[in-house]
């Protein structure tokens, strides 16, 4: 009797849907710009293949991480199953970047199985991640925030939330995180305005997750900050 064929792996496959989305992503909000706003044929063809290419190679260390996160399953099964938010976005040199809601039990699962795992899956990005404190002190950051603001990374290890964020925004901040902390929400996201060392304001969509001990005990906010501060200006023009 001839055997079920076999499914392909859960890292294959979460791999396969990132190519697909991302690369979805990718040409669509080309050709938008293309209607939308007059961009050349040129252009949009240009700016279409770099992504694809961009995206195309970083299927294959998605593909390796994917794998290396498969220490309790969550994350195959939230991005399998379609369950997890994933946002695609282009940092300032082009660049398309992954958000992915799995990354806080990712970021969590790593904490409890693996403190040089984790070290890898933080610094190895471009990505600006902090950790915070549930009192909102910075306890964490790699060099891509640290670069983001223009501090240190040591300078910033003595700082909060406060100190790098636009007064008018604070009030805000700390009330999504509130959110987090009752339950109501598992992560946010919000554009909001930061204050970098030499003064000048910046623009930036951030992402937070609330990350739990294995007794659900609060122990530490995820971010992912992403610098808007160019569109922001390009928009205002």
């Amino acid at each position: 009797m001839p055997g079920r064929p076999r499914n392909p792996s859960p890292p294959l496959r979460i791999a396969v849907i990132y190519l697909a989305a991302a690369l979805a992503w990718v040409w669509l909000s080309d050709l938008a710009l293309l209607i939308g706003e007059g961009q050349s044929l040129h252009g949009f063809l240009a700016s279409a293949t770099k992504g694809t290419i961009s995206v195309v190679l970083s299927s294959l260390p998605v593909y390796w991480l994917v794998r290396r996160a498969a220490l309790d399953g969550a994350l195959l099964r939230a991005v399998a199953e379609g369950t997890a938010d994933a946002v695609f976005v282009k940092d300032r040199d082009g660049k398309y970047l992954l958000f992915n809601a799995a990354a806080a039990r990712f970021v969590e699962a790593a904490l409890r199985e693996s403190e040089s795992r984790f070290r890898g899956a933080f610094e190895d990005t471009n990505v600006a991640t902090v950790l915070t404190d549930i009192d909102n002190r910075l306890v964490r950051v790699n060099e891509a925030f640290a670069r983001l603001f223009g501090y240190t990374r040591e300078e910033m290890l003595t700082m909060s939330m406060a100190s790098i964020t636009h007064p008018d925004h604070l009030a805000e901040s700390y009330a999504r995180r509130e959110g987090l902390m009752s339950g109501s929400a598992d992560h946010f996201e919000m554009q909001k305005r930061y204050l970098h060392k030499d003064g000048h304001e910046i623009w930036a969509v951030t992402n937070v997750w609330l990350v739990s001990d294995p007794e659900g005990r609060p122990r530490l906010y995820v971010g992912q900050v992403q610098d808007v501060t160019e569109r922001k200006r390009a928009e205002a023009t």
